[in-house]
């Protein structure tokens, strides 16, 4: 049994000797490339999680920004709507306004012909009644009088 301890301290002590320098080279190439990656990644973490900082705050502002655009939006439609009740309302006066002028109008053409129908009517009737009991005599007495009062007159 010494002879198996004694070949494995010497098995050690070789390949303590002669793997020596190529595992230091591999453990110090593999702590290099542990670092740097975990800087990489340190880096890309930091990226990510400015970029996801970024994105909330823009998400954030959207939220705010909606709400603005929606009390925006609702206090121009109240103006718009206000402004077509009173367009609305000022036109309904106008038309009102027109619809009197144009009654007032109708009703004045209308008493117009009444007035013009009834002079006519009653002129006729005038005429008429003139010519019933309007006799020869009275006719050239008026016929009379009135060239009397022509010569008169030039």
């Amino acid at each position: 049994m010494i002879f198996k301890s004694l070949n494995f301290i010497i098995l050690a002590v070789v390949l303590y000797f002669v793997l020596k320098k190529p595992l230091r080279e591999f453990f110090a190439s593999r702590s290099a490339t542990i670092r740097l990656a975990v800087s990489d990644a340190e880096k890309i973490y930091a990226q990510a999680a400015s970029q996801h900082d970024a994105v909330n705050q823009k998400l954030a502002n959207l939220e705010a920004e909606a709400a603005q655009l929606i009390k925006t939006l609702k206090e121009e439609g109240e103006l718009e709507r206000s402004r077509l009740i009173d367009s609305a309302r000022m036109l309904a006066t106008k038309i009102k306004d027109d619809s009197k002028k144009m009654a007032e109008v109708e009703l004045k053409k209308a008493k117009e012909e009444l007035r013009q129908t009834a002079i006519g009517i009653a002129f006729e009737l005038a005429q008429n009644k003139i010519r019933e009991e309007l006799k020869t005599e009275d006719r050239e007495k008026l016929n009379e009088g009135f060239i009397d009062r022509m010569r008169r007159l030039h």
